[in-house]
C-alpha cells in the first residue's frame, strides 16, 4: 500500500490529470530522471519567496525546482479541472438531464434567417 505523502493532500480532483501527466510519483526527482525535458522555465523570485520555497522543498524531499514544478503542475490541472468539471446537486442535475433530453424548439425568427440569402461574402 503506497502511504500519501503530505504534499499530495491539496491534490484533490487534480490527482487523474496529474497521474496521466506522469506527475504523481513518490519522488518527483526520480520520476524526471525517466523523462527527457527538452522545454525549459526561468522565473525570477524576490528573497523571501525564496526562503519559503527551499524549506518546504528540502521537508518535501524534493529540490526547489523538482517542488516549484510538482505544485505549479497542481496548481494547473486544479484550474483545468474546475474548468472542465460541473458539480450538481442531484436534483439540479436531474433537470438538466431532461432538458438535454427535450428536442429542441425552433424559433421560427431564427429558421427564417437562417433560410434568407447571405448578404455578406467571404474572400480568401
Amino acid at each position: 500500500m503506497t502511504v500519501p505523502r503530505p504534499w499530495q493532500a491539496s491534490w484533490g480532483r487534480a490527482a487523474p490529470l496529474l497521474g496521466a501527466l506522469g506527475l504523481l510519483g513518490q519522488n518527483c526527482q526520480r520520476d524526471a530522471m525517466s523523462v527527457t525535458k527538452d522545454e525549459r522555465l526561468q522565473i525570477r523570485v524576490d528573497p523571501a519567496e525564496k526562503r519559503l520555497l527551499e524549506p518546504a522543498a528540502e521537508a518535501s524531499h524534493v529540490s526547489v525546482s523538482a517542488f516549484v514544478l510538482q505544485s505549479a503542475a497542481v496548481q494547473a490541472a486544479s484550474v483545468l479541472a474546475d474548468r472542465r468539471l460541473i458539480e450538481l446537486s442531484a436534483q439540479t442535475a436531474a433537470a438538466f438531464s431532461e432538458a438535454l433530453e427535450q428536442p429542441a424548439a425552433v424559433d421560427r425568427r431564427l429558421a427564417a434567417a437562417l433560410k434568407r440569402p447571405r448578404e455578406l461574402r467571404w474572400f480568401d
